[in-house]
């Protein structure tokens, strides 16, 4: 087994601070994920899909 595949950054939400949209994810508003009180680079999941991401 190989190492694991590096996390990839989630995308931030135009004029909305502290929301984001998880990596590969439509950027329609019910994929809007809040991420407001975590820093940036830690590690975050998506509750829908259970993929980690980077907060940006």
């Amino acid at each position: 087994m190989g190492p694991p595949a590096p996390l990839s950054y989630a995308v931030p939400v135009a004029g909305r601070s502290g929301y984001v949209y998880p990596p590969g994810a439509e950027r329609i508003e019910a994929n809007m994920l809040d991420v407001r009180g975590l820093a940036p680079g830690q590690k975050a999941r998506d509750p829908r899909t259970g993929n980690t991401f980077l907060v940006p």
